[in-house]
């Protein structure tokens, strides 16, 4: 009986720790949720010369901070030179691993156009519209 009761106690301890380590770890936000401190987007590659193609699977994530824009490589792209153009703004970086993918813009309010031009000639552009 003795047995029986220590196993007893030691299984309901055990799920009122596992119950409240659950609790502990669950996220007060959902992720992917949209918030004023970023802004996501991407960029979208275009296609060279007059022939009829589908549209490419090729494209580059970025995401803006209030400070600047990250531009994440891509499997294929990771050197590329970057434009932000728009409302009183012309910025051109550099990006690389050596480089960094983080073009320094400061705060930025309404709609811009950003534009990577990988070494080969791909051309990937997007909009980004910051409020």
């Amino acid at each position: 009986m003795k047995q029986l009761t220590k196993i007893a106690v030691s299984l309901i301890a055990t799920l009122a720790f596992s119950a409240n380590v659950e609790v502990l770890c669950q996220s007060t936000t959902t992720p992917n949720t949209p918030t004023r401190e970023t802004y996501k987007g991407r960029l979208d590659r275009h296609s060279h010369g007059k022939k009829h193609r589908i549209p490419s699977a090729v494209y580059l994530e970025f995401e803006y901070t209030f400070s600047g824009i990250f531009v994440y490589p891509s499997q294929t792209y990771t050197e590329y030179n970057v434009s932000v153009q728009g409302q009183d703004r012309d910025i051109e970086a550099t990006l690389s691993p050596e480089e960094g993918y983080f073009v320094e813009t400061g705060a930025l309010y309404g709609e811009y156009t950003i534009t990577a031009t990988t070494p080969d000639g791909a051309v990937f552009t997007g909009t980004l519209i910051a409020e």
